[in-house]
């Protein structure tokens, strides 16, 4: 049984908004004075002028710190909030398996099935075949977009996905094929979700999610922030971001949650912890089980219900088999990271107001100091790349969005020729090298970027991105594609932290 506290307050009201003049003693540790210190510089490297972090175990917060002022000159505190990105789906996706759990539909059944009046125009046949479950594991095939700019009414969600997404957005793959991240996934996860609860995402999210988990200073809507005098600003190509800078109510539940460390590390204690009384179980274990590998470093990466894990973490050391649960958040402005790592019963949350301002370093010289690396051990042989790469020569077509893609084996590498990005001149880089089993290391319009393939009855017969998906068995695209090549989810990555270079060394 679920206590809702909020069914009196008008949608973009907080009942007793936190306030930074409440006095409050955060946990804070001197034993963390010099791994502060590093992260305070490493999220300053990237442009940040505010920024938090905390560590957490299963029983309580152990430490936190802040730097940079609020909006008003005072000193930022632990408890700020910040826009969270992504990692909002990890709490999209337990509003879903709550409703699993009340027997409201299951995992395995079609969204067409629970929406009858739902078809996607472009892809009718494809999206029949779309399950609940491929929503939340990033299997559903959906072709990826955002915008960050967009409608705050709180109809917003429901019109969007009644009218742009089934209109004009599509599948790049049969739903199941293999794992694809894409954040119109979660659009159609938050809808199942304020469809079955007769409640508006925003205010779902507060009367299931956060209040139950006591996240007090955790909203949707940027209205609500405002109401605080705890928000933090961030830094987004030399501009200054606020909750009024941007929102969108029909993207909120793939990564426009905001958050502080505080409210965070409680997340994060739910993650490792459980609670039966807002999930059962084995549906919370598959928020931070392996379910579905998405092959980047062989089985290294896998993703569950809203949260990906991990098998190992590479230092400069080398490989250690760390096994680790976590997401990441990219939103202009903002970069969140959180980790949990179970059989250490630890974690750490990172927030930091600039773009793309993953700590790398940090993480690893904390996880060194806490002595949770261990020894480096040699990376697993069938992470390697494959000494035969005549396998994946041939030509795949993406009739979306890429078009052609003709690939040749040149023994230690392939050779890639693209027309189409020549005809709208972006540069790509004509080598693709291998990096670890079925994924290349290469670069289109100036990002690095890994691309994988996906094996099916002995042949390789996708080229897999989350900008683009090419079939080897595909029809040549027509001869003028409905749009230019849209390559923005390239910047994108999903891995900032187990890179390492799985090339045998001799």
């Amino acid at each position: 049984m679920f206590l809702f506290f909020l069914l009196s307050c008008k949608e973009d009201e907080i009942a007793n908004p936190p306030s930074k003049t409440e006095p409050i003693t955060f946990p804070n540790d001197p034993q963390y004075d010099t791994i502060t210190a590093a992260i305070r510089q490493e999220m300053e490297s990237f442009g940040a002028e505010n920024g938090a972090w905390a560590i957490f175990n299963r029983e309580e917060i152990l430490h936190t710190a802040a730097f940079g002022s609020f909006e008003d000159g005072s000193a930022l505190t632990p408890n700020a909030l910040f826009r969270i990105g992504s990692l909002s789906k990890s709490m999209t996706a337990l509003a879903v398996l709550q409703q699993v759990d009340e027997g409201l539909y299951s995992l395995e059944d079609h969204v067409s099935d629970l929406f009858p009046n739902l078809n996607m125009t472009l892809s009718p046949n494809e999206f029949e075949q779309l399950q609940v479950l491929h929503l939340l594991t990033h299997q559903g095939s959906l072709v990826d977009y955002t915008v960050v700019e967009g409608p705050i009414e709180p109809d917003g969600l429901a019109d969007f996905v009644e009218g742009m997404l089934t209109s004009n957005l599509f599948l790049i793959a049969p739903p199941g094929r293999f794992w694809n991240y894409s954040n119109p996934n979660y659009y159609l996860a938050g809808y199942l979700a304020e469809q079955h609860g007769d409640l508006h995402y925003s205010d779902l999210m507060q009367q299931r999610v956060f209040d139950p988990l006591g996240m007090n200073s955790t909203f949707v809507r940027s209205t609500q922030v405002e109401e605080t005098d705890l928000w933090a600003t961030g830094v987004s190509q030399g501009e200054t971001i606020t909750p009024n800078s941007y929102d969108n109510a029909w993207a909120a539940p793939a990564g426009f949650i905001w958050s502080s460390v505080m409210d965070l590390s409680l997340w994060g204690q739910f993650l490792l912890n459980g609670n039966e009384s807002i999930l059962s179980e084995d549906l919370r274990q598959g928020m931070t089980d392996p379910i579905i590998s998405t092959r980047m470093l062989g089985s290294m990466q896998s993703y569950g219900y809203g949260m990906f894990s991990a098998q190992g973490i590479y230092s400069a050391q080398g490989y250690h088999p760390l096994n680790w649960s976590y997401h990441g958040g990219d939103i202009p402005g903002y970069t969140t990271d959180l980790f949990i790592i179970p059989e250490h019963d630890i974690g750490f949350v990172f927030l930091a107001g600039a773009d793309y301002a993953h700590l790398t370093d940090s993480l690893l010289d904390l996880l060194s100091d806490l002595d949770l690396l261990g020894a480096p051990q040699p990376t697993p042989d069938e992470w390697y790349p494959r000494a035969d790469l005549s396998v994946y020569a041939g030509t795949y077509f993406d009739n979306w969005n890429v078009g052609e893609i003709q690939l040749e084996d040149n023994d230690t590498h392939l050779t890639v020729t693209m027309p189409r990005l020549e005809e709208y001149s972006v540069s790509y880089d004509p080598i693709w090298q291998p990096y670890s089993i079925d994924t290349f290391l290469t670069n289109i319009d100036g990002n690095d970027i890994l691309i994988g393939f996906v094996e099916e009855n002995g042949v390789m017969q996708y080229v897999t991105h989350r900008a683009f998906v090419a079939h080897r068995s595909g029809e040549a695209p027509p001869a003028a594609l409905p749009r230019p090549p849209d390559l923005s989810g390239l910047k994108s990555s999903s891995m900032p932290y187990i890179h390492g270079h799985s090339q045998r060394s001799e």
